[in-house]
């Protein structure tokens, strides 16, 4: 992992002063799929990852 990536929570996403190009989400519940639909919205590339089987 390159120095320039940085892990934040869902409180200091919020803080952040730069949009990120690309973000990962941890967790496709109702919080990680609202930020990757935010972030999306203002242009940024996401992945959402997921431990959970679903079907």
């Amino acid at each position: 992992m390159p120095d320039n990536n940085i892990i934040y929570d869902s409180d200091g996403i919020l803080q952040l002063s730069n949009l990120p190009k690309s973000i990962l989400i941890v967790g496709g519940g109702y919080i990680g799929i609202e930020f990757a639909f935010f972030f999306n919205s203002l242009g940024s590339k996401g992945t959402i990852v997921e431990d959970q089987n679903l079907f």
